[in-house]
């Protein structure tokens, strides 16, 4: 099949189509650190006006796409533009050193601003990234005669390239000396916002960082040496020190500061501050590096004051949290509370408050037990029948009848009656632990103005007949009720700590053995002891 020639041919708009395509797809291919190589190649032919590459990852290959597109660039154009921006550009590795770590771009700005070159203030991490790009992309970096320069861009790229590769490649292997060791930051890099904070604020403070192991031995030696009656005291020698030489260990603060709340900004500002402590400037004119071994000593020391300094803050920030709280336990039992909480699903706090609890409660009942033991509620008759209130009589003479004397008889039968209804077997069973019938009737006759002396061992005499004779015929005796079986003993126990109980007597415990006996045979030993004068 013969194909025309006006097929053949493609329209101008066709063609210009296909270059803007193959142009998007050869640019889209490309990563962001080429792209800006791009730039840098279009700069040097004089393409794209002179002034600096400004930084921006998101647009950048859509603006160098325009540019290309607007200069008409085909196929074969863009193919050599790229091979010669490839040729004049420095290789990702010899940057990415401090390229890609944001601690080594900050000690390079402390060699430049050492050389007066880019003092660009830092503040955020962004001002950090836009530095970086700056130095590769917009300074031309060399160094003569051991010192680095900032060369003016002069149109020839391939030049400029070659004298900045030089330049880097020197400036890592002094970075590289200059680092401190990953040993000696290890607690430092682990650390938290509150430590990192702490640390920045500690730098920013002067000290006598050329002469720390100086100023240690030397302290040393004063307090061997010191004598006890030293009129000068210690505040009067720190008040003599010389503070003239005294810097911050942080270096570039006037340019380079991080806000509290970006850890991350001043933990690299700590880290770049560290690893300019060494850094001298002969390493330019040498491959030999030699390092002071004095300002490795100082810096080393002034890590562990450092450390020391943090450690000494969370003690005494631990000394008043447990002075407020009230609580200094030791590490063993920290564990233990720990897992007890963990055990029972509750704070320490409430693990801590339920154990004070219950020991209060174990230890309380323990002494409330020994002081009933040690003082009960009655050791004896006597002191037991001294705390019942004395019954008044019911129609007590008054005063001006008082000289009337009582008969005798009548006494006696009012005695026998109340024996006869109260102190029935039925009654024993009921409260064997409650005389108060008979001493009622003891207060009665108190109150009626019983005689003393022989008269009241003959009434008593009386009494006792009375009471004998009284008895009913089937009613126990003493003899009988001390044989009673072991059911109607426990029936009559149970009995007793039920009246004991009302009555308020002293509460029954089992080791406690009950006494069956009852109210009539109670009352008559009470009588026979009164006349043998145990009982006044």
């Amino acid at each position: 099949m013969v194909r025309n020639a006006n097929d053949s041919m493609e329209s101008p708009q066709e063609q210009l189509r296909e270059y803007e395509d193959y142009i998007e797809r050869k640019i889209n291919k490309l990563n962001i650190y080429n792209v800006y190589w791009c730039f840098f190649e279009l700069r040097s032919r004089s393409q794209i006006p002179t002034e600096n590459i400004l930084k921006n990852d998101a647009l950048c290959k859509s603006q160098l796409i325009r540019a290309l597109k607007f200069r008409k660039y085909s196929p074969r154009t863009v193919d050599i533009f790229l091979e010669e921006s490839a040729k004049n550009s420095i290789p990702l590795p010899y940057v990415k050193w401090f390229y890609e770590d944001k601690r080594a771009a900050l000690w390079l700005k402390m060699v430049l601003k050492k050389y007066n070159i880019l003092s660009d203030l830092i503040f955020t991490e962004s001002d950090v990234t836009i530095f970086i790009h700056n130095i590769v992309f917009n300074n031309n970096l060399f160094i003569t005669n051991r010192i680095l320069r900032n060369k003016d861009y002069d149109g020839d790229s391939a030049a400029t390239v070659v004298n900045k590769k030089l330049s880097l490649e020197t400036l890592k292997k002094a970075y590289v000396h200059s680092k401190v060791s990953s040993k000696d930051t290890k607690r430092l890099t682990n650390s938290n916002d509150k430590k990192i904070n702490y640390t920045y604020q500690y730098m920013l403070k002067k000290y006598d960082i050329d002469n720390l192991i100086k100023n240690r031995d030397e302290k040393k030696q004063h307090q061997q040496t010191k004598e006890k009656d030293d009129e000068d005291s210690e505040k009067d020698t720190l008040k003599k020190i010389n503070k003239n030489g005294y810097k911050q260990a942080l270096i570039c603060t006037d340019t380079i500061f991080f806000e509290s709340t970006d850890a991350a900004g001043r933990l690299d500002h700590i880290l770049a501050s560290l690893d300019y402590w060494v850094f001298d400037t002969h390493w330019f004119a040498t491959e030999n590096v030699r390092i002071d071994e004095q300002k490795i000593a100082n810096r080393g020391l002034f890590i562990k004051n450092m450390y020391e300094a943090w450690n000494a803050k969370q003690k005494r920030d631990r000394d008043k949290l447990k002075k407020k709280q009230g609580i200094d336990l030791t590490s063993d039992n920290k564990k233990n509370l720990k897992y007890l909480a963990k055990a029972d699903g509750k704070t320490q706090r409430e693990v801590l408050n339920d154990l004070v609890k219950s020991a209060y409660e174990s230890t309380h009942k323990k002494a409330r037990y020994q002081e009933i033991q040690q003082n009960p509620s009655f050791t004896n008759g006597d002191s037991f029948f001294d705390k019942i209130p004395l019954a008044q009589p019911v129609n007590l003479p008054s005063e001006s009848n008082e000289e009337k004397p009582i008969p005798e008889d009548s006494v006696l039968n009012e005695n026998t009656e109340e024996l006869n209804s109260t102190y029935a077997v039925e009654s024993v069973r009921s409260s064997p632990y409650s005389p108060s019938g008979l001493f009622d009737n003891i207060s009665q006759t108190q109150a009626s103005g019983l005689p003393s002396g022989d008269s009241e061992k003959e009434v008593i005499s009386e009494d006792i007949s009375s009471i004998k004779a009284q008895e009913e015929p089937n009613s126990p005796n003493v003899e009988s009720l001390g044989r009673l079986s072991t059911d109607h003993s426990q029936e009559v126990a149970s009995n007793a700590v039920t009246s004991s109980q009302n009555d308020y007597l002293m509460p029954f415990r089992p080791e406690q053995v009950v006494d069956v006996e009852s109210k009539a045979a109670y009352n008559k030993r009470f009588i026979e002891e009164r006349m043998a004068g145990k009982h006044r």
